[in-house]
């Protein structure tokens, strides 16, 4: 008891404490709402600047690159390439040889005159190579890695580029590898084509160093990058930093879904720091101009420590006041308090037919009166409550199954969609009449629960719609003895399962998957086990889901509804031990285990 009442605060206290608070918390409100107001409108002008900074800096960027573009197309208009193009390497006359390579020397000289005079300013490096075995490589310092025309398609193969297509290559920007340097060079690469035919004969690569693009772009971003659309850096003001690609996969989700040419993208990075960065599409290079935005922050915490002091004494005295009406109001309730505290000890101790004997003509004395009408109506609460939480029960069950059917309605619709703008009219008739032979099932009289065959059936039918709209070659294999055909199950248990495999488990890894479909029964228990062949998932998020089923409400953000759906369908009818385990090997498989009480012989 006495270590009881050294906890205890009296209402006196709390009061005084509670204004106390109330007034430091509402000087304190009103000093960062006047701050965070004017802090922010100073941010939103700092970023319309930083936005037209960026949209300069890329308009910038994309003039210098039509320059860049202009020279290559000159270079590779050169006709003497075509005429040295077709001589043969080893039988060709070494006359014809020196007089071409002389021309295009000088086509070179005349289209990028920077080139031998050196600086930031157009290509660093001009490579040719034909087909026929003739390069010429003119540089301002060392030269690329690959030295003829194979060992240059092999290089950029290499860098998952295909090269050996026979059709047109679109040119395209990539980072290259120089010999005896340790920075690469961003390069330009297209091919040369003979003009009639259209064949390839050779290919040109532009180097450009770090200092062309940057210098474009630090008048406007200083602190600016490029960034291709595969997550390496293109161009930096810090030549390290080229072809860098950690920590860009966050901000390039978030500049694809924004579904821009030019904007802002917000991200938070490990440590919880929100950062901003403005963006601007550079099409062409399949890359992106994007700059940090910085404010800087020194001054305004300067101004908020002199607004505070400011305060700092009216804040004194309305501490002062708030203590003196604190005392006051506390002596008048203390009393009535009091007594009821000791009325609702007792009813906690599980006195429930106690009530409040009413003393005194204030609001403690109505909250008393309310407190019997509610130990009343608590009373007869509990006397319905379990019929009700059955009820809610056998709602919840009905709502839980009806959402499965719009989902599949809404995904077997899509696929008829995708089968008509294909053209296949048949297709997509024969999928009709399969979704009305599926939901023939699934209505199954009102029926909660159908046989086990029946489900078979609807997830056959389902395969079916699948490998028509789709062009699939899914199978499935069914190995379920006779006597468990007439299993009871909960309708559209397996047929979510099957759509999981097909949308997840195939989805960009087959067209012609397997699915199994096994039963037994084990102690008085139907197993049922659903499995494919498809991508399979990580330990770590077959061990994350299988925690989500086990939770009482699925959270909104989980994609795999149907899962969940079926398994709190099956334990809330069943019982705990019952429901779904979740079992997956990357690369391999990914099987999952439906567990139901056995009623042999029974519909």
């Amino acid at each position: 008891m006495k270590q009881e009442k050294r906890r205890f605060i009296s209402v006196r206290v709390k009061i005084l404490w509670s204004l106390v608070f109330v007034s430091v918390s509402f000087m304190i409100a009103v000093v960062l709402i006047t701050y965070s107001l004017s802090i922010s409108r100073v941010e939103r002008l700092g970023m319309q600047l930083s936005g037209q900074y960026v949209v300069s800096a890329g308009e910038d960027i994309k003039a210098e690159l039509r320059s860049l573009y202009s020279v290559t197309d000159e270079i590779v208009a050169i006709p003497a390439l075509r005429k040295i193009a077709q001589l043969n390497s080893e039988l060709g006359n070494d006359s014809d040889f020196a007089r071409y390579d002389e021309d295009i020397r000088r086509g070179i000289e005349t289209a990028a005159p920077a080139l031998g005079r050196g600086g930031n300013h157009g290509f660093s490096t001009i490579a040719l190579y034909m087909k026929n075995g003739y390069s010429l490589q003119l540089t301002q310092n060392a030269g690329f890695s690959f030295q003829d025309y194979s060992a240059c398609l092999e290089y950029f193969s290499h860098q998952g580029i295909d090269m050996s297509s026979s059709e047109y290559i679109t040119p395209f920007w990539q980072l290259c590898s120089m010999s005896g340097e340790r920075q690469q060079l961003l390069s330009y690469v297209r091919f040369i084509y003979e003009p009639v035919t259209l064949e390839k004969v050779g290919v040109a690569v532009f180097g450009l160093r770090n200092e062309v693009l940057k210098n474009v772009f630090s008048v406007y971003a200083p602190n600016g990058y490029i960034l291709s659309e595969a997550g390496h850096v293109l161009a930096s003001r810090n030549n390290k930093e080229v072809g860098n690609s950690d920590g860009s996969e966050q901000l390039l989700g978030k500049i694809i879904s924004g579904n821009s040419d030019r904007g802002s993208a917000t991200i938070t990075d490990i440590n919880g720091k929100r950062q901003i960065f403005f963006y601007y599409r550079l099409s062409s290079m399949h890359s992106y101009l994007i700059v940090p935005y910085e404010i800087e922050r020194t001054e305004w915490r300067a101004e908020m420590r002199s607004y505070v002091a400011t305060v700092a004494a009216v804040s004194g005295g309305l501490l002062l006041l708030a203590i003196i009406i604190s005392t006051l109001l506390s002596k008048g309730l203390t009393n009535s308090i009091a007594s009821l505290m000791h009325f609702i000890g007792k009813v906690e101790k599980g006195n429930a037919l106690l009530r409040y004997q009413t003393k005194s003509h204030d609001e403690i004395s109505i909250l008393g009166e309310k407190i019997n009408q509610m130990l009343d109506e608590l009373e007869s609460l509990n006397k319905s409550r379990e019929q009700e939480m059955r009820a809610n029960q056998l709602t919840e069950l009905r709502l839980m199954q009806q959402q499965i059917n719009p989902h599949l309605l809404y995904n077997t619709l899509d696929s008829v969609l995708w089968g008509m703008q294909q053209h296949n009219y048949e297709d997509a008739s024969q999928i009709l009449r399969a979704l009305s032979e599926f939901f023939k099932l699934s209505l199954s009289q009102g029926r909660m629960e159908i046989p086990l065959g029946d489900e078979i059936r609807m997830v056959e039918s389902y395969l079916d719609i699948q490998n028509k709209a789709r062009q699939k070659q899914f199978t499935i294999i069914c190995d379920i003895p006779d006597d468990l055909m007439h299993q009871p199950i909960p309708k559209l248990s397996l047929q979510p399962l099957v759509e999981n495999s097909v949308t997840h488990g195939f989805a960009g890894y087959c067209d012609d998957g397997a699915i199994s479909i096994k039963a037994h029964v084990e102690d008085n228990v139907c197993i049922i086990v659903v499995q494919d062949n498809g991508i399979g998932m990580e330990q770590e998020e077959v061990e994350k889901l299988q925690a989500v089923l086990k939770l009482p409400a699925c959270p909104k953000e989980h994609r795999h509804f149907g899962l969940y759906n079926i398994h709190r369908r099956i334990t809330q009818n069943y019982g705990e031990k019952y429901g779904l385990t979740i079992e997956s090997e990357l690369s391999e498989y990914t099987r999952i285990t439906v567990r139901l009480p056995y009623h042999p012989g029974e519909e």
